[in-house]
């Protein structure tokens, strides 16, 4: 799709293409909601104000939007997904289960409920602090339909 042009992603390299998805480049605009008084209001857009800079630090349970370096074109007949990740490694993970289930997880791909890293009992939480961990976490839990988890990661 990117060679026939149907799908464009630019400007990209060739070590940003991974068998099933794209790779981007975090971008130096950034978007911050402003302060309010606690209050949101469903009937009104959020207001935001724009940041440029090339290193920046979201705060403690803060929120943030952000460009990408690479312009995107999507065809009608694909639907496309941004999902973030901890490639510069992250600190640590603080895991809630908020399940009636047992939920299993696992540093790295393929967990199930007899090959994990932990065993986070129901309403449990489990905490884990590591220099430069930047694999997938994965989880599963014990009964179908039970999920319900918090994950958050410190950097």
């Amino acid at each position: 799709m990117l060679d026939s042009g149907e799908l464009s992603i630019e400007p990209i390299i060739a070590e940003q293409i991974g068998p099933a998805s794209v790779d981007l480049r975090l971008g130096n605009t950034f978007l911050t909601p402003r302060a309010t008084n606690g209050v949101c209001s469903m009937s009104e857009a959020p207001e935001y104000e724009e940041v440029t800079a090339d290193e920046f630090v979201v705060p403690t349970r803060g929120f943030v939007l952000a460009t990408t370096v690479e312009v995107i074109r999507v065809p009608n007949n694909l639907t496309a997904f941004v999902e973030g990740r901890s490639s510069i490694g992250r600190r640590g993970l603080f895991i809630q289960n908020n399940s009636q289930g047992i939920l299993f997880i696992k540093l790295g791909v393929g967990v199930l409920s007899t090959s994990f890293t932990v065993r986070i009992n129901r309403q449990g939480f489990y905490e884990a602090q590591w220099p430069n961990f930047t694999g997938i976490v994965t989880g599963v839990w014990s009964t179908a339909g039970a999920g319900d988890a918090q994950i958050t990661e410190t950097f």
